[in-house]
């Protein structure tokens, strides 16, 4: 389908139409903005077009400066992207920095601001090897130019990482990464003696994803490009990436629980779809009554004031005696019980699993099977 030019911008409001205009002459290019839920909107940008770190404003609905612009150049470098948590009283931002000691690297960046006054709560780096300086040498560089935030609290980051040029190279590694730059067929980078290493191209970038938790910690990664079938991925032997370089650049949430990253691909645009993970099942309905089931199993077994499943599931788990089948046993019945779609597992054979248990504790120590003495 082709889009005459005159179409784009045709339907774009224009300056005229416009509730307030926020300006701040003394920064530059703003990265993005996101709303509150009270109609305030949290601003990212960088503080000049060389340094190009990190700085913050929060703007009420009707135009006016809450707070900011924070800087946070220090700590966090480059901003890129940011989000606000779905209650309003956090925000976060991506970018970059040189990783902690060091300079020549690049580290993916990621840090959390108290929304009431822009305080900077952490900021946490994510190295080419997981570890600042791991990897023994600075030339491979983290850049992340999108941020998702996820309804468990945590963060997606759409990044790029690669080589970009020589710096912290030397020997014969300097010598092929120069050539590289150019030479119209480069040689490839065996001189690379890390761990895993592999041989490549010095401008080879690929896609990096990083997901973390709600404190910033890394819980995986993974780094992807695009190429056609039966071509070796990142790593493999006989990959040369001859498709060119490749970075996620932006990340949304897809309606399915996915997530769908615009790729910079050296061939062009890219789309790439990452599955949703596994969702863990939830957690057993501790806080019925059993239609006296449970009553019914601690009266018999000397504990009367137990009647709910909150009251004796606690026990079951801090007894070392009962036996898993028994603890499992109990927290299916109160799963089931409260759902109501299932029948529980009959109140007999409970009683007869924990009278057993019982008689065989009796044998080692005092006390009886739902809570010790």
């Amino acid at each position: 389908m082709k889009i005459p030019v005159s179409a784009f911008g045709a339907s774009a409001p224009t300056s005229a139409s416009a509730s307030w205009t926020a300006t701040f002459p003394a920064h530059h290019t703003v990265k993005a903005a996101r709303p509150f839920p009270n109609g305030e909107t949290g601003v990212v940008m960088v503080t000049d077009h060389v340094n190009k770190t990190a700085a913050l404003v929060k703007i009420s609905a009707a135009g006016a400066t809450v707070w900011g612009p924070s800087n946070y150049g220090a700590a966090h470098g480059e901003a890129t992207d940011m989000q606000v948590s779905a209650d309003g009283t956090l925000m976060a931002m991506t970018g970059h920095k040189a990783c902690v000691g060091d300079p020549k690297s690049l580290c993916g960046k990621l840090s959390k601001v108290s929304a009431a006054d822009g305080a900077l709560l952490w900021s946490k780096e994510y190295a080419s090897c997981n570890v600042p300086n791991e990897c023994g040498t600075p030339y491979i560089k983290n850049e992340c130019w999108g941020l998702q935030a996820l309804a468990d609290g945590g963060y997606v980051l759409a990044c790029g990482t690669g080589i970009e040029n020589c710096d912290g190279m030397s020997g014969t590694i300097l010598t092929q990464c120069m050539a590289g730059e150019t030479m119209p067929n480069p040689p490839l980078l065996v001189a690379d003696k890390r761990p895993g290493a592999y041989p490549r191209y010095a401008a080879v970038w690929q896609s990096m994803v990083v997901r973390t938790d709600a404190s910033g910690d890394e819980v995986w990664r993974r780094v992807d490009a695009f190429r056609r079938p039966g071509q070796a991925a990142v790593g493999e032997a006989g990959f040369t990436n001859p498709q060119g370089s490749a970075a996620s650049e932006y990340v949304v949430k897809a309606l399915d629980g996915g997530l769908a990253f615009i790729q910079d691909e050296a061939s062009g645009i890219g789309l790439m779809k990452l599955a949703a993970p596994p969702v863990a099942p939830p957690p057993p309905d501790m806080s019925c009554d059993n239609d006296g089931s449970i009553a019914a199993m601690a009266a018999s077994n000397g504990r009367p004031e137990i009647t709910t499943c909150a009251q004796a599931a606690p026990f079951c788990k801090a007894d070392a005696f009962v036996s898993a089948q028994v603890s499992a046993a109990v927290t299916s019945m109160c799963t089931f019980t409260c759902t109501g779609s299932c029948t529980p597992p009959g109140r007999a054979s409970l009683l007869a699993m924990l009278g057993a248990g019982r008689r065989s504790r009796s044998q080692k120590t005092n006390g009886d099977a739902l809570l010790p003495n």
